[in-house]
């Protein structure tokens, strides 16, 4: 459903957008944590931990492009610029989660059959967290604004397992604050809630509200 410039409608908020924006955090925590266990014994390699975590990860990369996709279709199209904007922001969020996807099912693989070449590695990562990032920045500035300001600061923490894979479970936490508002749906504002009001008071009988 569109969703008309400067006012929030709920019906927008789909039900997978809620559920992506819940899940893909969670299991990228999982990730984490799985990450963690695995290389208890001193090395990360395959095993029933290695092969949930990789899983967990695949879907979780796959279900923040369908956040980014439902995101991008909450933007007002009203200005041809919030547009542009935000499908090249999506655009780069799908870009960054098919070279994720690429390289963990080469690591699910064991192989190496699915390499990429070092330029799409080094390119993907940045790509992604900087178009979501984009992506969340619009949302929280433009109304209906379903995201609050720290949604897209929050989500930076993607890229902390840059520094360290270790911090992989952090990063999911961070990813979970950043999204968790998606997750509940927002509150209407106080323009809304007044017009509301508004509607509800001139229904009155024997009341009458100047125009």
């Amino acid at each position: 459903m569109r969703v008309g410039c400067g006012r929030w409608k709920p019906a927008a908020m789909t039900r997978y957008l809620r559920r992506s924006a819940l899940a893909a955090p969670l299991l990228l925590l999982s990730y984490g944590l799985l990450r963690l266990v695995d290389g208890l014994d001193g090395s990360h390699g395959p095993g029933v931990a290695w092969y949930v975590g990789h899983t967990a990860f695949l879907l979780s990369m796959l279900l923040l492009g369908v956040v980014a996709v439902g995101v991008r279709r909450l933007l007002p199209t009203s200005a041809r610029w919030l547009a542009a904007l935000g499908t090249a922001a999506a655009a780069a969020v799908l870009a960054g989660v098919a070279v994720f996807a690429w390289v963990i099912l080469g690591d699910l693989r064991l192989d190496g059959g699915l390499g990429a070449p070092d330029p799409v590695l080094a390119v993907g990562p940045p790509l992604f967290t900087l178009g979501m990032v984009a992506l969340l920045g619009l949302a929280a500035a433009v109304p209906p604004r379903p995201v609050p300001a720290y949604s897209p600061v929050f989500f930076l923490g993607f890229a902390a397992p840059a520094l360290s894979l270790d911090l992989l479970p952090l990063a999911g936490l961070l990813v979970l604050i950043a999204l968790v508002p998606l997750a509940r749906g927002p509150e209407p504002d106080r323009t809304t809630r007044t017009a509301d009001a508004t509607r509800g008071f001139r229904g009155v009988p024997g009341r009458h509200v100047a125009e």
